[in-house]
């Protein structure tokens, strides 16, 4: 969220102006304001493009304006803070514009309830996991994966189990049909979900997720309040001048 308020910048343009049509400045305030902020939601639109990887049309969809009002001359660029299904996107950007540590993801938690994923560490893509057009895993494929491990439905008894009894149930490994979960380093298999794939009379296993205990970090990228601010700087005279001319020719002087 970026709020853009301009209070200097409007007691310039009162001294500029005079006493002539000061009554109007208020509303065309409001209106520049307004149109400042919808010019920077459509130039952050813009930086996402070029700077994300290949952000899905949800992500560039979820800028929205707070206009401002005479009683709040205060226009707010937002990203939305709800979804009706997934991720909110202020909560999956919010490291895009920060950076910083990636927060643990919903389906890691089925995992670790599970006793799939250790406490502590995080399950990154591996070599053979699918990627869709957006650089994303699919959902569609998590669900399967989680699915086939038999990972949803047992956070009830197996939340509060010990590493003792998670290694005895679990052993080194679990196979279940073509997938396999390895939970310590056995030979080349680091720790990870692996899936086999079967050639003739032959098999191999792939890496889907890897299992490791480095933290994920995000640099920044998507340079938000910056481009906010070069928006202010370039569009708020020429808007304001633009809404207190109409102003004039709409009430007159």
């Amino acid at each position: 969220m970026l709020n853009i308020r301009l209070t200097d910048d409007l007691a310039k343009l009162t001294t500029a102006i005079g006493d002539v049509g000061t009554r109007h400045i208020p509303m065309a305030t409001v209106i520049a304001l307004t149109r400042t902020a919808g010019q920077a939601k459509d130039d952050i639109r813009t930086a996402m493009e070029t700077q994300l990887d290949r952000p899905t049309s949800f992500t560039l969809n979820s800028l929205f304006v707070r206009p401002a009002t005479k009683s709040e001359p205060v226009a707010t660029v937002m990203v939305k803070d709800f979804a009706a299904k997934g991720t909110p996107a202020v909560k999956y950007l919010a490291p895009e514009i920060y950076g910083g540590q990636r927060r643990i993801k919903r389906f890691e938690r089925a995992l670790q309830a599970a006793g799939i994923l250790p406490q502590g560490m995080y399950a990154m893509p591996g070599a053979a996991c699918p990627i869709d057009g957006y650089g994303n895993v699919p959902a569609s494929f998590i669900v399967r994966m989680m699915s086939q491990l038999r990972a949803f439905g047992e956070q009830g008894y197996r939340a509060n189990e010990t590493d003792k009894g998670r290694t005895r149930r679990l052993g080194k490994d679990r196979r279940v049909g073509d997938w396999m979960v390895v939970t310590v380093q056995k030979g080349k298999l680091k720790p990870g979900i692996y899936q086999r794939y079967h050639f003739g009379h032959g098999n191999t296993v792939k890496p889907i997720f890897i299992f490791t205990r480095k933290v994920p970090h995000y640099a920044k990228r998507l340079t938000f309040y910056e481009t906010v601010n070069q928006t202010v700087a370039r569009e708020f005279a020429p808007q304001f001048v633009r809404a207190f001319t109409e102003q004039l020719g709409r009430w007159g002087a």
